[in-house]
């Protein structure tokens, strides 16, 4: 089985072999549309040398020479039957497409069939290695937990200990805040911190195809980035 991608469209050799066939049909269409177009442009041209001729006769009183007019007439005469007939062929063509094409059907589709089960089963993998990279997400914020409460129990160590020297200085309010040794990331969308955590929002919109300019630095360069729009700079200066 032999697919073609095209970026992240795909294709497959059922599908391709219809669309050859619907571009046969309209070649074919095509070229008769071409025909009649120089029929149209043979009978106009022979029907003003006739218009011409008439023009003439009646004006400087030069008699129109019977013969030329009957070829000329003769010819117009003549580009009217191929257009009629050029006109009837493209008609039936295009009556009888659906009923050249129906045979094809069954095979589209089976393709069809095959090349979704295949993209599924791409797709179940891709989603398990999402939920692995979640886990790694939770555990590397544990490890973020862990230190957060070393640097805590360090402090309130520090300032119980202080106190013995200066209890009036390290009784005070600022010192006793020892969840803040090392702040607590911004898990979500907040302007005055770090976005850490993902979103719904996110998530959808990356399954839709978008991401914010920060992925998109990450994806190209490896470079993580906090700011979207440092990011954005960063890659309008890469795409030049």
């Amino acid at each position: 089985m032999k697919n073609y991608r095209r970026g992240l469209l795909m294709s497959y050799r059922e599908l391709e072999a219809f669309k050859k066939k619907v571009s046969s049909i309209n070649a074919s269409i095509a070229k008769l549309e071409e025909k009649k177009a120089e029929q149209i442009a043979k009978r106009a041209k022979a029907g003003q040398e006739r218009e011409a001729m008439l023009i003439s006769e009646a004006v400087d009183g030069v008699e129109a020479d019977p013969k030329k007019l009957g070829a000329l007439r003769k010819t117009m005469d003549d580009c009217e039957v191929e257009i009629a007939e050029i006109e009837e062929r493209i008609v039936l063509i295009e009556q009888k497409r659906a009923e050249a094409l129906a045979s094809e059907l069954p095979a589209i589709k089976k393709g069809r069939d095959r090349e979704i089960e295949s993209l599924s089963r791409e797709a179940a993998a891709q989603f398990t290695d999402a939920r692995k990279l979640m886990f790694e997400y939770l555990l590397a914020l544990q490890k973020v937990g862990l230190t957060r409460d070393a640097a805590n129990k360090l402090h309130q160590d520090f300032v119980y200990h202080a106190k013995m020297v200066d209890p009036d200085e390290y009784g005070r309010t600022h010192w006793n805040r020892g969840s803040d040794a090392i702040p607590m990331p911004v898990l979500f969308y907040d302007d005055a911190g770090i976005k850490l955590g993902i979103r719904e929002g996110d998530q959808k919109a990356a399954l839709n195809g978008n991401i914010e300019p920060t992925v998109m630095l990450y994806q190209l360069t490896g470079e993580i980035e906090s700011s979207n729009n440092v990011a954005s700079a960063k890659l309008r200066k890469a795409a030049r």
